[in-house]
This record gives structure tokens, C-alpha cells and sequence, in this order.
């Protein structure tokens, strides 16, 4: 029950403060990534400090970069025409995949100007898809045979993870615990997110109606994000304590998570009800547009978000390139109880008043 008040001091106090102090929303700082040689970029991934890894054509090829202090950085190749950036971590490290002077593909580490190349597992391709502060790299390499198997790369060592079953498996998060997330083959044939760590793979199942999941992230506290099938339509899930729950829509039938924090924030895409897809930001259970919380005046079009870190920094592209959101205001609505209770408050301080002027 609410408390009650003498008739005609409740209501006018909470209305007054309701219509003087909407619900406050998140808002963020756009900062343009430039690409290399006037080109626009395309970011993959945000390191703890706001740097961005990704890709840009250069007028000639396509070579991976590192954002850092308000800089570009071309970080060149392993001898062949292009390099790709998948991750990149706060010491200036920065994982991804390069042609090679012998026309294979494989994966790099590339930290102080030096890219050094990780090797496969003697088959001709490998790649990088993520670099823990630490300096812990996962992703994914080829045999001999050609099947393929996530790695866990750290001093100079590729560890082999597995499967789940199957022929196949990719690794696609790392933080520095050396979990490692990504997807696998089972039994069955169909590929399930898992989770490394310890040296055994567990199986992380799917949601609901579905047969097939994949990890694409895990936080620096274990939470593991990536998307499954629920037998009509694909839905991003976020994983944690030993449970995976649907994060829902937009409000249509598909979404993908791509990155999740320490605080339990997520972003990804999905679908509304008019089958249009937009980037999302998920948090407290609720899940936002994140077009709807940029500033006035920001004229490009965000069509995809890849990754937030610890201080809510995501970055994000566009139409015209590649961009840096940094948190300007509150992270998340006020809960309903919550303004009640301002209102409650507004109204016992208007009664108070009145009988100031009273007395």
C-alpha cells in the first residue's frame, strides 16, 4: 500500500515532479575512427582504454589497423597484400589475421610495430579473433586435413581446444582467466557455444527449441554472450552462472550479441517489428535501440555495434565509417519504485512547507 496523505497535497506534488523530472537516459559522445589514407574504417573491437581494432582500404589493398590516442596505425602485413584486426587489449596488442608472402592466411599478434606470426597446426590458415590484456589469444587454425580447431595462443605456445564431439571447432573470446568461448561441432553435427577453461570444453547448450548456438564474447568475469536458434528465428543470449537466457527482440524475430561487460551490459543487433535490423544495447533486463541514444545532430546511419568495454565504451559503424561511443549520462532508466519515491518525497516536503507557512 502507498502512504497516505491529506486529499489535495499527495497528487499535485508527484505531478509537478513528474512532468519536471522525466525518466533520464543514456547519452553518448560519438568520436569518428579515420581509417587509413582519407578511407573510412570499420572497427571489430574496443580495448579496456577506448582503442579500436579493425580493417581499412588504403587505395590499394586492405590492411588492419589499431586506434589509439587519436592515431591510426597501419599494422602492415606478414608479407602478403592485406591484414585483417579482430582484438585488440589495453598493453597495445592487437590480433588478427594476414596474407603471407607464400599466399597462406595466418593468425598475428602485432604489439609495439612488430606483427608476429602464431602458425597454424600444419594446415595453411589460421586467424585471430581476440587478445586478453594479458596477452592470451584465441581463435582458430587448420590441420593438415583441413579440419579446423580453436586455439588458445600464449607464450609462443598454440594450444589445441577440441572439439565438442565433431569435426570442427573456432574460439572466438578470451579474457585473462584463459576462458576461452567460441563454437563447436557435436556429436550430433549441429555446432553449440562452449566454454574453455582448464583444459576441458563444456558444452553450453542452447536456448529453448533450438539445435545450434554460437559464443562470440566473454567478459573479464566470465559472462559469455552469442546468439542461438529457438526453432523459428535466432535470439542473442547472455550466459552466466551456469544459465543462458534469451535476451529477446527489437520486436521481431531475430538478434545477435557481439560484446558484454563486467556490469552486465551487452550489445548486438536485431530485428523489429517492421523486419528492419538495428544495433542494441542490453542491460537490466531491458534492451534499447542504440540509435535512439545518440546525440542530435549525428547524421550517419549505425547499422552494426561489435563490442563495449568495462566503462561502457562501444564501438560501432556506419554508412560512412567507423565510430567511438563514450557514456555521457546515466546508464540506465530510473526504475518506476524509484520515482514513486522522489514523488512520495516532492509531496512530504510540499506538506512540510504548508505547514511552515502555517505556523
Amino acid at each position: 500500500m502507498f502512504p497516505s496523505f491529506a486529499p489535495g497535497r499527495l497528487v499535485p506534488a508527484a505531478a509537478l515532479l513528474l512532468i519536471a523530472a522525466p525518466p533520464a537516459r543514456a547519452g553518448y559522445a560519438v568520436t569518428p575512427i579515420p581509417g587509413l589514407a582519407g578511407y573510412p574504417a570499420t572497427a571489430f573491437a574496443i580495448g579496456p582504454g577506448g582503442q579500436a581494432a579493425g580493417y581499412s582500404y588504403t587505395g590499394s589493398d586492405v590492411r588492419g589497423f589499431v586506434w589509439s590516442g587519436g592515431v591510426t596505425t597501419d599494422l602492415g602485413t606478414l608479407g602478403g597484400s592485406y591484414s585483417y584486426a579482430y582484438g585488440v587489449s589495453g598493453a597495445g596488442r592487437v590480433a588478427g589475421m594476414s596474407a603471407t608472402a607464400g599466399g597462406d592466411v595466418h593468425a598475428f599478434v602485432w604489439q609495439d610495430g612488430v606483427m608476429t606470426d602464431l602458425g597454424t597446426f600444419g594446415g595453411p590458415q589460421s586467424a585471430a579473433y581476440a587478445v586478453s590484456p594479458s596477452g592470451l589469444v584465441a581463435g582458430y587454425a587448420l590441420r593438415p586435413d583441413y579440419q579446423v580447431r580453436g586455439f588458445l595462443w600464449q607464450d609462443g605456445v598454440m594450444t589445441n581446444l577440441g572439439t565438442l564431439g565433431g569435426y570442427q571447432s573456432y574460439a572466438t573470446g578470451v579474457n585473462d582467466a584463459g576462458q576461452v568461448v567460441g563454437f563447436a561441432d557435436t556429436t550430433g553435427g549441429w555446432n553449440h557455444a562452449f566454454l574453455w577453461q582448464n583444459g576441458a570444453m563444456a558444452d553450453l547448450g542452447t536456448l529453448p527449441g533450438g539445435a545450434y548456438s554460437e559464443a562470440t564474447g566473454v567478459s573479464s568475469d566470465g559472462r559469455v554472450v552469442g546468439y542461438s536458434d529457438v526453432g523459428g528465428g535466432f535470439r542473442a543470449f547472455l550466459w552466466q552462472d551456469g544459465a543462458m537466457a534469451d535476451l529477446g527482440t527489437l520486436g521481431g524475430s531475430f538478434s545477435y550479441a557481439y560484446g558484454v561487460n563486467a556490469a552486465g551490459q551487452v550489445v548486438g543487433w536485431a530485428t523489429t517489428a517492421d523486419g528492419f535490423g538495428r544495433p542494441f544495447l542490453w542491460q537490466n533486463g531491458v534492451m534499447t535501440d542504440l540509435t535512439t541514444l545518440l546525440p542530435d545532430g549525428f547524421t550517419d546511419t549505425i547499422y552494426e555495434v561489435r563490442g563495449i568495454n568495462d566503462a561502457g565504451q562501444m564501438v560501432v559503424n556506419g554508412y560512412n565509417g567507423a565510430y567511438l561511443l563514450t557514456p555521457t549520462g546515466p546508464a540506465a532508466v530510473p526504475e518506476p519504485a524509484g520515482v514513486l519515491t522522489l514523488a512520495v518525497g516532492a509531496a512530504g516536503l510540499a506538506v512540510v512547507r504548508r505547514r511552515l507557512r502555517r505556523a
